[in-house]
């Protein structure tokens, strides 16, 4: 799932002598639990509302991995979901909608059910009646990517028509909006297998532009038929490979096959190729940021098919992630200090993003999921992406930021969405600032 960070880090060397170049103090008001945003149409409303940034879990754990000590015997997907909405304060989930999903929670059900009989299943309709605004699901239906071929159009449109329309009767006029999509496209096609100025086959980007093209068709269908109100359904692809698309020209999802896709309406970027560590030039600065992923964001909005009804950016930030044990490993620092660090690469990147336009930014994830492979860290097994260590059950510092950006959000009016978005930025400036002069103080920009 992550590979270019997994590969490339261990050779990074980082020059830490730059001082802080950020802004001022933040001024956190009382925190409120969060509400489900009505959508009023507003003049300067984009289309999707909510909090813009969150951490994720789309997919349970392993069970050997569960603590009760921190888990109880909550199933673990609906854990996160709680704790993401009902402990750190945010709006947004994601879930994994598969029978692989639920068989991983200790749950027995039939292979290849549908997506709506997985909706309905208690662990996952417990989920998706918690309190939020926006809920992103990898939704591939009961016909795999690998499994496509013309003759199941039929029954793919179906179940999902049925499952778009099962969503906007049951949410009707809560605030809700979902986002049906894919996990990492590039990866679902094979790319991982091919050589950098390799293409992928004229055969399978055909089967993706009609995989996603029937999806989305049920999905528009449903939207037309079922009546609704203060809900609402949207279509999303995933891809991995933007950057290589972009510098090489070679035949990927982003160039190949967005530009055909007639009923998508967003587009999801699993984002460690265009701006993990290796990705971000050096020094990690926000100029440095922006001076090669601006590019990336503008290029595949402009190979996007136009959707005159949807309003703001249409290219959002669906992974990204800067593992713990890699900051120790590129800065040569502790974990204490590396846990400063990550929070600072997290907040700017969210940053960063938010001053483009990303209608989202999720970061990868509430727990770990990948061991860690470098050897010299076999203590440090889930010391990673994860801002929650499910061994001992202790929080990151990027844990208590997400809280506190939550506490403030959650005072604010998010169906402005221009202001609340120029607003968060200021925030997420303001904290990167502060980070920024706690680094400093501690002498973690010091060669020696």
């Amino acid at each position: 799932m992550r590979y270019f960070l997994i590969i490339a880090l261990t050779s990074i060397l980082f020059s830490c002598d730059q001082k802080g170049i950020f802004y001022a103090e933040q001024n956190l008001k009382k925190h409120e639990a969060p509400k489900a945003q009505t959508q009023t149409a507003q003049e300067e409303s984009e289309t999707l509302l909510s909090q813009l940034i969150a951490p994720q879990q789309p997919h349970a754990l392993k069970r050997e991995e569960l603590n009760p000590k921190i888990h109880g015997n909550t199933p673990p997907l609906l854990w996160t979901s709680r704790h993401a909405t009902q402990d750190l304060g945010s709006d947004i989930i994601k879930l994994s909608l598969s029978d692989k999903t639920l068989q991983k929670q200790g749950f027995t059900v039939e292979k290849n059910i549908s997506l709506s009989e997985i909706a309905k299943h208690t662990v996952i309709k417990q989920s998706l009646d918690l309190n939020y605004s926006l809920a992103f699901f990898w939704a591939h239906g009961k016909t795999l990517f690998k499994y496509y071929n013309p003759a199941k159009n039929e029954a793919i449109y179906q179940e999902f028509f049925e499952f778009t329309s099962y969503l906007l009767k049951n949410y009707n006029d809560s605030g809700k909006t979902f986002m049906i999509g894919n996990w990492e496209g590039d990866w679902l096609m094979g790319a991982k297998h091919l050589q950098k100025n390799e293409d992928i086959s004229q055969e399978q980007i055909q089967k993706m532009i009609n995989w996603l093209n029937i999806r989305g068709k049920a999905i528009e269908d449903a939207k037309n038929a079922v009546a609704h109100k203060n809900v609402n359904v949207y279509f999303y692809a995933e891809v991995n490979l933007v950057r290589m698309s972009r510098t090489s020209g070679s035949k990927r999802m982003t160039n190949s096959v967005l530009p055909h896709c007639k009923h998508l309406d967003y587009v999801s970027i699993s984002s460690y190729e265009t701006q993990n560590i290796t990705a971000w030039r050096r020094p990690h600065t926000e100029k440095s940021l922006k001076s090669d992923l601006y590019t990336d964001l503008d290029y595949v909005e402009n190979l996007l098919a136009p959707r005159p009804g949807l309003k703001g950016r249409r290219v959002g930030i669906g992974e990204i992630g800067y593992p713990l044990v890699h900051v120790m490993n590129t800065y040569k620092v502790s974990e204490a200090k590396a846990e400063i660090i990550q929070a600072r690469l997290a907040l700017l990147s969210a940053q960063v993003n938010l001053e483009w336009g990303t209608p989202f930014w999720l970061w990868w994830g509430i727990h770990h999921n990948e061991e860690n492979n470098l050897k010299k860290y076999s203590d440090h097994k889930f010391k990673g992406f994860g801002i929650i260590d499910q061994a001992t059950g202790q929080k990151t510092r990027l844990w208590h930021e997400f809280y506190d950006y939550n506490k403030w959000a959650n005072t604010q009016n998010t169906s402005n969405s221009k202001r609340f978005r120029k607003n968060a930025i200021t925030w997420l400036k303001s904290r990167v600032h502060k980070l920024d002069n706690e680094i400093s103080k501690t002498i973690l920009f010091t060669n020696k």
